[in-house]
């Protein structure tokens, strides 16, 4: 943007400067300011200076300097490649907090989704009329896809017919009540815990 142009420049005409600004706009103005300066220390009754008068002119004077040494700055390599870094590092932090608060809506609607499914499962007894869904394992991922890749436990008799591999992977992924002394537990016994975490209010 042009810096504008004292408003009283007591007789020396001062061009509007380039933008940004020449080197001669800057010696013009350092010219001003001596001539405005020179009137205000031994007045010209028909040029009276004021002191606003040299302050304008040395603002003036200084805002192009300034404006100048910005516009150079501004269009160096350096400044570029600090201006890329700032931005670059003000948008990684912003991708971190979006992707944490996506990670954060992510868990709870998967776990509002696994509370779902045992809610249905419950009320859908062996599971024969209304087959049973799927209950995540606690990283939320599917148990019947890969890379687990387990039989679907859609109704009492599928978990009736797990084999004791399929069996002991439930088991071990779902965060199942464990007593103190597992040995206690046979597979039928393993099948009834999975079933009632599942949803299952029926017996096998």
């Amino acid at each position: 943007m042009p810096v504008a142009v004292p408003e009283n420049q007591l007789g020396l005409t001062l061009p509007a400067p380039s933008d940004p600004p020449s080197s001669l706009d800057i010696v013009n103005a350092t010219q001003n300011v001596k001539h405005v300066t020179a009137i205000y220390e031994a007045p010209i009754n028909r040029l009276p200076a004021t002191a606003d008068d040299v302050a304008a002119a040395e603002v003036y004077a200084h805002t192009l300097i300034a404006s100048r040494s910005a516009a150079a700055l501004y269009s160096t390599d350096a400044f570029k490649d600090t201006l890329r870094e700032v931005f670059s590092e003000v948008v990684d932090n912003k991708l971190a907090q979006l992707t944490g608060v996506v990670d954060r809506l992510s868990r709870q609607i998967a776990t509002i989704e696994r509370n779902n499914a045992i809610a249905f499962n419950a009320t859908a007894g062996h599971g024969f009329r209304n087959p049973w869904m799927v209950v995540t394992f606690p990283d939320n991922s599917d148990p019947t896809t890969a890379p687990h890749n387990l039989p679907r436990l859609s109704n009492i008799n599928s978990i009736r017919s797990l084999s004791a591999e399929h069996l002991s992977i439930y088991f071990d992924t779902y965060p199942v009540p464990i007593p103190a002394d597992i040995s206690q537990l046979n597979n039928t016994d393993k099948k009834i815990v999975i079933a009632y975490y599942i949803g299952c209010r029926v017996g096998l």
